[in-house]
């Protein structure tokens, strides 16, 4: 039986240290079939959602958290109730009555306060730069149509230990600092600065970014290309996840990082770097000395 939820949102954007600018909207009640949620998360730029409403709300307005958190959240979504919180989300779903997911949010805070308390904790010793803060708004549109197919600029590139770099930024396609002597080796890949930006595409079901480590981290392996070609090559190392939504795909941890995305050609790369603005922690563990020949 469908439940009675409230639907309203705001944005919250870190100005300064100290000054978050507020975005209030109106409430209104919506019909949910799954369960009335509340929520607030990290976006890109330093911006801040919170809202109640159904689950796809959630899903819409907070596009940026991994793969995993979101899978945990569906499978617990018809409990009772959920909760769920770490350092870019806080969420609660709850079944038990109609309008019932602000109260529950409210209580999850009280009896944990480590929630409000490391919630955008990554935010606080940053700085944006965007010059249009004015325009932050609740977001919970739906996204426009993907295509069937994209474009993906199929590459891989390996790089030692002490050259590894997290950003990825521009036309160049992994590092914001290269090495001082570019490597000609073919089986390493490295490439000139500006040529990879519509170089070797391939037809793809989504695009997708790879970076792993071997050789105890002495090595960082990159590879950018189709999902389909990832998964075949390294799905045994998610042990399925990979198949749950290829097309939306974010995951990291000590040795691995996996970006996934289908709404234009070469995608993985603007999304990569947004991911990065919410999980500036998501780079892998390096031996930052070794500097072998990769």
């Amino acid at each position: 039986m469908a439940l009675t939820c409230q639907n309203n949102g705001r944005c919250e954007v870190k100005k300064t240290d100290k000054d978050l600018l507020s975005f209030p909207r109106d409430i209104y009640h919506r019909h949910c079939e799954d369960a009335c949620v509340y929520f607030k998360c990290v976006l890109p730029d330093g911006r801040i959602m919170e809202g109640a409403d159904c689950y796809d709300d959630f899903e819409r307005a907070c596009r940026y958290i991994k793969t995993e958190t979101k899978a945990k959240i569906i499978e617990n979504l018809r409990n009772s109730t959920f909760e769920y919180f770490d350092e870019v989300l806080m969420f609660v779903s709850c079944r038990n009555k109609d309008n019932c997911a602000k109260d529950a949010f409210e209580k999850m805070k009280s009896n944990n306060p480590e929630a409000d308390r490391d919630f955008g904790i990554y935010l606080r010793d940053r700085r944006f730069y965007k010059s249009d803060f004015e325009s932050c708004q609740y977001e919970n549109f739906l996204q426009n149509k993907t295509p069937n197919k994209v474009l993906c600029t199929s590459r891989q590139i390996c790089d030692t230990g002490k050259n590894y770099d997290v950003k990825y930024s521009g036309t160049e396609i992994f590092y914001k600092a290269w090495p001082s002597k570019l490597s000609t080796d073919r089986q390493c890949g490295i490439l000139k600065r500006g040529d990879v930006e519509d170089y070797n595409l391939k037809t793809c079901d989504a695009c997708a970014f790879f970076r792993h480590t071997f050789k105890n981290g002495t090595r960082i392996r990159s590879i950018t290309g189709c999902i389909e070609d990832l998964i075949y090559e390294f799905g045994h190392i998610y042990n399925g996840f990979l198949l749950n939504d290829k097309k939306n795909i974010f995951h990291y941890d000590d040795n691995h990082v996996i970006v996934s995305c289908s709404t234009g050609t070469n995608c993985h790369k603007d999304y990569y770097k947004k991911y990065l603005d919410v999980y500036p922690k998501a780079i892998l563990k390096v031996n930052d000395t070794a500097d072998e020949t990769c």
